[in-house]
């Protein structure tokens, strides 16, 4: 941790973020193993580019409110099987979820996707979709058709509102 900035710089297995860190640098976790219960605190503000590329053994990851950007290939090519993304969230970055063949649920809580700036051609979304495999997008009641109709969301098979 580098802690003249609040910057978590390279993380393991059992790593804990402590709550004085404020960002997750640039490739903190790039290619590891790590706690089917780690968390992201919600004392983080920013999550670099590649923070969790390549990771295994994340199961769900829920994005605290204080974060309002995920950035390119944040998640790229890891094992994650859902995730929480908030209202704060107003941009997403090209081949966020890239590769995310296990990424079957989304959560999303952004009231409006129109609102949110996605990343070149919309392809955050960009999962390696094997047959038969079902992706399930979870959003705000009365929000469905606004997904419906948003091009960054047309990889998923089943739109579902929740109250």
């Amino acid at each position: 941790i580098e802690t003249a900035t609040n910057t978590l710089i390279n993380g393991c297995y059992n790593t804990m973020i402590p709550d004085s860190v404020t960002k997750i640098a640039d490739n903190a976790f790039d290619g590891y193993r790590l706690n089917i219960h780690f968390k992201i605190p919600k004392t983080i503000c920013e999550i670099g580019e590649y923070a969790f590329a390549g990771c295994q053994g994340l199961n769900s990851i829920r994005i605290p409110d204080s974060v309002s950007m995920i950035k390119l290939c944040t998640f790229a090519d890891s094992d994650i099987s859902s995730i929480y993304i908030p209202n704060s969230v107003n941009y997403i970055d090209s081949s966020a979820f890239q590769g995310c063949g296990r990424l079957t649920d989304i959560h999303i809580k952004i009231l409006n996707p129109n609102n949110v700036q996605f990343g070149d051609n919309n392809d955050c979304f960009d999962f390696d979709k094997e047959e038969g495999e079902q992706y399930r997008l979870h959003v705000p009641n009365g929000t469905k058709t606004l997904y419906e109709n948003h091009p960054a969301f047309n990889v998923f098979d089943i739109i579902l509102e929740e109250k």
